[in-house]
């Protein structure tokens, strides 16, 4: 299943790999917008149709460009980065029961997901920034560009909406109900090898 970042991603949109070169990504577009067009489209899918047109307008667009093209690579390159990390750190933890986790491990998965959370964001930003651009500068009979635009910052609102929902970013996977219970089971186990050590010590010095 892929990503919810991935649909950010100009080279998912035009179906290429990150190796493409410049015809590779010219072909791409030629295909896709060929079945894209906003005019023919019925009413009920004009929307739709408008708004994955102008996306891979600004798919060409960013792609063609060497410094635009460098800017997606260094975004996506972070968020690979992130997504890594977080996805060690969660294999560590797995078949680890809750109690025998340390507070440091779960700090470590919080700042490895807004880690990810943060890329992903800064990856959103800079499709946004080029699909409004490719929106303002579209040229459809019956999708008139301030539509267009206004499109695009509800489904952008509704995207951040979303993201909010799920704890500020893309998802921060640990179970925190009963939280205070592990904690609690934490602190006990603390305790009673401090009991146990202070039992042994004990001992010692009775020999």
């Amino acid at each position: 299943m892929a990503a919810d970042w991935e649909r950010h991603s100009f080279y998912r949109i035009l179906e290429v790999e990150r190796r493409a070169n410049a015809d590779d990504i010219k072909a791409a577009h030629e295909s896709l917008v060929s079945v894209l067009d906003p005019d023919a489209a019925p009413e009920d899918e004009k929307k739709s149709a408008a708004l994955a047109r102008v996306a891979a307008d600004a798919a060409l667009d960013a792609l063609s460009d060497g410094e635009s093209r460098k800017e997606c690579d260094a975004r996506l390159d972070e968020i690979l980065k992130a997504a890594s990390k977080k996805k060690k750190i969660e294999t560590k933890r797995k078949g680890t029961l809750q109690e025998q986790q340390s507070i440091e491990e779960d700090e470590k998965l919080q700042k490895a997901t807004e880690k990810l959370d943060s890329a992903a964001a800064s990856l959103a930003d800079f499709y946004y920034d080029r699909t409004f651009k490719a929106a303002r500068e579209s040229r459809f009979d019956t999708v008139p560009a301030d539509k267009l635009t206004e499109w695009l910052s509800s489904e952008r609102a509704e995207a951040a909406g979303a993201s909010r929902q799920k704890g500020g970013g893309t998802s921060f996977e640990i179970d925190w109900k009963g939280f205070t219970s592990v904690q609690d089971k934490r602190k006990e186990r603390g305790e009673e090898i401090a009991k146990i050590v202070d039992e042994l010590l004990a001992g010692f010095h009775l020999a």
